[in-house]
């Protein structure tokens, strides 16, 4: 799916700029201040 994909490219994202794995919830408020 690509929503999926898209989320765990940004997760990623984020894995690497912030130096840690950021839960679901933190993922999703991040993609919501982000869009």
């Amino acid at each position: 799916d690509f929503a999926i994909s898209r989320i765990a490219a940004v997760n990623s994202f984020l894995q690497q700029s912030t130096g840690e794995h950021p839960s679901a919830t933190q993922t999703v408020d991040r993609l919501k201040s982000m869009f």
